[in-house]
């Protein structure tokens, strides 16, 4: 599932997934024209999300499409992991 949090008035777009422990940012080019490329929090853009798109919409629809075929990323799966063990460990606690 692919949550996106917009602002309009910087034309920037916050793409939030659980499967990715990162988060993807759709901005306005620097280039002075009407595009829009992409900027993760850590690391680097996905070579399928490099380029630029003509609008907000077209770069949401990559974005969508890429993490739909996308499986879930190594610290995505470990803070998965990580979060049910500590619920288990609280259950257990409450038990004794």
């Amino acid at each position: 599932m692919v949550e996106f949090v917009e602002d309009t008035t910087n034309q920037t777009c916050t793409c939030k997934s659980d499967k990715l422990v990162t988060d993807i940012l759709i901005e306005k080019s620097n280039d002075g024209f009407v595009f829009f490329e992409f900027r993760v929090t850590k690391g680097s853009v996905p070579k399928e999300l490099s380029g630029k798109y003509s609008s907000m919409s077209r770069a949401k629809e990559a974005v969508t499409a890429y993490l739909n075929r996308k499986s879930d990323s190594v610290a995505a799966k470990n803070a998965y992991f990580a979060k049910r063990s500590e619920e288990r460990k609280e259950l257990n606690a409450s038990k004794h």
